[in-house]
C-alpha cells in the first residue's frame, strides 16, 4: 500500500542536492561580497550658514531707551545699508532743545574763559615789566600767574562739558535706527503706538542678501580624525527630495556635492566636531532665494573604497572605519 506522504517524500530532492544548492549559493554570495565595492562614509548633520558672522542673520536692537515712533519697514521688505528701520523717540520730547541750549551756554562760557585767559596773559606780561622797574611786586606777579592757571583749568573743564553735551546730541540724532547691511527684514518684534523700549532690546532681524553659502556639519568626535580638508561630501538639503545610498554615492539622486574646507580643532559639549563644506564646481547648489540660511542639511563625507563583505564584517565586529596605517603614524623626527 502506497501512502500519499510516501509519494511526496520520493518527489523531494535528495539531501545531497540540497547541500549542493546551499554550497553554490554561499559561494556566489561570498564572491559577490568580495567583488562589490562599498564607499565608506561619515555621516553628519547641520545647517546652511556663511563663513563670516557679518554675513549671517543679524539682530537689530534699540540703541537707547525711548518710545518707538514710526516704522519704515515691514516684514519681508528688502532694504539697503543705511535705510531707516524705525524711529525711537525720547521719553522727554523737549530734551533735544534743552541740550542745544545747554550747548550754546557752554560755548559762550568757553568764549568768556578764553578772553579771560588772554587778559590774564597780558596782565602777567605787564606786571613782569613793572616788576623790573619797581612799580610792581613779586607777589602781585605770582597772583597773576595763579589767575591764569585757574582760567586754564576752567577752560579745560568747559571743553570736557562741551564734548559730553555733543555726545548726548549725537545720540539724539542716532535715534533713527538704520539697516547695518543689505538684506531682508524678518521677525519685526513691535508695532507702532508708543511702545517703550530699553537699550539693546530686540527690534527685528535682518538676513543679508546675495552672500555665498556654506554648510556647517557636526560629526562625531571619534570620526573627526578621518576627515581632512578636500574630502568630498554628499549633501541633502531639507526640502529637496533625495535618495542617498551611503555606500554607492554615484547612484544617489537629489543630492549635491561639496568639499570639506575646514575642520574645527575643538569639540562642542557633546563631543561633536564642526566641519565646513563649500560647493564643488561640478554642480551648483540652489540659489540663495531657495537655499536659505538655516536650512537643515544631512551630509556624508566620502572616505575610502572597500568591499561590501569587509564593510559588513567591520560593522559586525564594531571595528573603526578603514584608513591607511600611514595616516596614524607619528613623525618620529618631530617627536624627537
Amino acid at each position: 500500500m502506497n501512502f500519499k506522504s510516501q509519494q511526496l517524500l520520493k518527489k523531494n530532492p535528495s539531501f545531497k542536492k540540497v547541500c549542493l544548492w546551499i554550497l553554490v549559493t554561499t559561494i556566489i554570495i561570498f564572491v559577490l561580497l568580495t567583488l562589490i565595492p562599498w564607499q565608506q562614509t561619515i555621516d553628519g548633520n547641520g545647517e546652511v550658514t556663511t563663513v563670516s558672522p557679518s554675513d549671517r542673520e543679524q539682530r537689530i536692537t534699540a540703541p537707547m531707551e525711548g518710545r518707538l515712533g514710526k516704522w519704515y519697514v515691514v516684514e519681508g521688505q528688502k532694504v539697503k545699508k543705511g535705510d531707516p528701520i524705525v524711529e525711537i523717540l525720547d521719553l522727554d520730547p523737549d530734551v533735544l532743545s534743552r541740550l542745544e541750549e545747554e550747548k550754546k551756554a557752554i560755548e559762550l562760557g568757553i568764549s568768556s574763559v578764553e578772553l579771560a585767559i588772554k587778559n590774564a596773559e597780558n596782565n602777567i606780561d605787564r606786571h613782569d615789566r613793572l616788576k623790573k622797574t619797581g612799580a610792581s611786586t613779586q607777589r602781585i606777579y605770582e597772583e597773576a600767574q595763579l589767575e591764569l592757571v585757574k582760567y586754564s583749568t576752567d577752560l579745560a573743564k568747559a571743553k570736557v562739558d562741551l564734548a559730553k553735551i555733543k555726545v548726548k546730541i549725537a545720540r539724539q540724532d542716532s535715534r533713527l535706527v538704520k539697516a547695518p547691511i543689505d538684506g531682508t527684514i524678518v521677525e519685526r518684534r513691535h508695532g507702532e503706538g508708543g511702545i517703550t523700549v530699553n537699550p539693546t532690546e530686540f527690534l527685528a532681524n535682518i538676513v543679508p542678501d546675495g552672500k555665498s553659502r556654506i554648510v556647517a556639519l557636526w560629526v562625531r568626535g571619534m570620526d573627526a580624525p578621518l576627515v581632512s580638508v578636500g574630502d568630498k561630501v554628499m549633501l541633502q538639503f531639507e526640502g529637496w527630495p533625495a535618495v542617498q545610498f551611503s555606500g554607492w554615492p554615484e547612484v544617489a539622486v537629489g543630492t549635491f556635492e561639496g568639499e570639506v574646507s575646514f575642520v574645527s580643532p575643538q569639540t562642542n559639549p557633546v563631543g561633536e566636531v564642526k566641519i565646513f563644506v563649500k560647493p564643488e564646481n561640478k554642480r551648483d547648489w540652489p540659489n540663495a532665494e531657495l537655499l536659505r540660511l538655516g536650512t537643515k542639511t544631512n551630509g556624508w563625507v566620502l572616505l575610502k573604497n572597500v568591499t561590501l563583505g569587509y564593510e559588513l564584517w567591520r560593522r559586525f565586529n564594531g571595528f573603526p572605519i578603514n584608513i591607511n596605517s600611514k595616516e596614524l603614524l607619528v613623525n618620529k623626527n618631530t617627536s624627537n
